[in-house]
């Protein structure tokens, strides 16, 4: 972000997150990776907590398995924050030893993590 001149806002430095996929109707991975990080920029962009861009990522990328081609299924934002805000759920999984559940259901902190569990 230093090389083009994008200051990081104080919530994000020394910021250690894991999240859980979303539960999809997988169709194919073609793209998901790709639009996986432009759904963390779009978070990083447009002001987003560290947690909410992580989030946003992964719902970005679930979007894009959807479908077979890697961008077709991806909805807009407003679309997105629907399905978020009407519990669409994570798989299950465990990130392994030190990571704490975070008050999201799906986002861990990591045992460097400078917020902890309350993120």
């Amino acid at each position: 972000m230093a090389a083009v001149s994008i200051p990081l806002p104080s919530s994000w430095p020394d910021r250690e997150l894991y999240s859980t996929v979303f539960e999809t109707h997988v169709v194919g991975t073609a793209g998901a990776g790709d639009t996986t990080i432009a759904g963390f920029l779009f978070g990083l962009l447009t002001g987003m907590s560290p947690g909410d861009a992580v989030t946003a990522a992964c719902a970005v990328g679930g979007s894009s398995t959807e479908a077979a081609d890697g961008t077709s299924s991806v909805p807009g934002w407003l679309e997105i924050k629907r399905r978020l805000g009407q519990g669409w759920r994570r798989k299950a999984a465990t990130p392994g030893l030190g990571w704490s559940p975070s008050h999201d259901g799906g986002l861990w902190c990591g045992p460097r993590d400078a917020l902890g569990p309350g993120e």
